[in-house]
């Protein structure tokens, strides 16, 4: 159970980070390469306890192509099975990413669980690759150099999701709790 939980809160941060380097105006006015492709995270290094607090880091690698320090201020993430929110990761603090460099950030975030039981079953429904009725609900604040912007990214299919991480069902599968 506690290892199926950090994947589903690892790939919750993963998901948060990725969706937040999307702005589609600036990409509609400049013919720069998409703000998706200049921030996105290589690789989940490891989700474990946080110490001497309650909650987990997790430790992404982290690439950023843009010519400024690129800021998670606050960032929530809402899992959902059908309409029924399961659980939410909350951003503890705000985590940085240097500009123009490819770095370990360690991210820290606390958990909040509607229903136990709940997550459990959800996670079997991944592992079987049940997972059409899952969503996730983003909402956050990033800044790129001086400039912030509010983040809202509504019910994004959790299938969207691991495709855009090129993660597999067999990947998934092969987790035991």
């Amino acid at each position: 159970m506690k290892r199926g939980l950090l994947l589903t809160v690892s790939v919750v941060v993963m998901v948060s980070l990725a969706l937040l380097s999307c702005n589609r105006r600036r990409e509609q006015q400049k013919a720069e390469p998409a703000p998706k492709e200049k921030l996105r995270v290589e690789r989940v290094e490891g989700v474990g306890p946080a110490e001497g607090e309650p909650g987990l880091v997790a430790s992404l690698v982290v690439r950023n192509d843009f010519r400024h320090n690129v800021t998670l201020e606050s960032a929530t993430v809402e899992l959902y099975y059908s309409t029924a929110r399961i659980c939410a990761a909350e951003l503890k603090r705000p985590v940085s990413v240097p500009q123009r460099t490819t770095a370990t950030v360690e991210v820290p975030f606390g958990i909040e669980l509607s229903n136990p039981l709940a997550v459990y079953g959800v996670w079997n429904k991944v592992q079987r690759g049940e997972i059409d009725k899952i969503s996730l609900t983003v909402v956050a604040r990033v800044k790129v150099g001086p400039v912030g912007r509010d983040v809202k990214v509504e019910k994004i299919p959790l299938k969207k999701v691991l495709d855009m991480l090129g993660v597999t069902g067999e990947q998934i599968s092969k987790i035991k709790l």
